[in-house]
């Protein structure tokens, strides 16, 4: 079974950047949540260039 997220991707790339994450319209707020997140060092705020909205996501490498 592939997984959803690779169904997104496949889909519509631009769609798969956004898909299971949760939107927050100003950085101000994703800050505020990323402030009560467990494991904070690994995880980034970050505006996405396909919504225009600011998502919490995993640092890569």
């Amino acid at each position: 079974m592939i997984p959803a997220s690779r169904l997104v991707e496949e889909a519509n790339p631009a769609c798969a950047q956004c898909h299971g994450k949760e939107r927050f319209e100003t950085p101000q707020l994703a800050w505020a949540v990323w402030q009560k997140m467990p494991r904070r060092s690994i995880r980034q705020v970050y505006r996405c260039e396909q919504c225009g909205g600011w998502h919490i996501g995993e640092v890569r490498s």
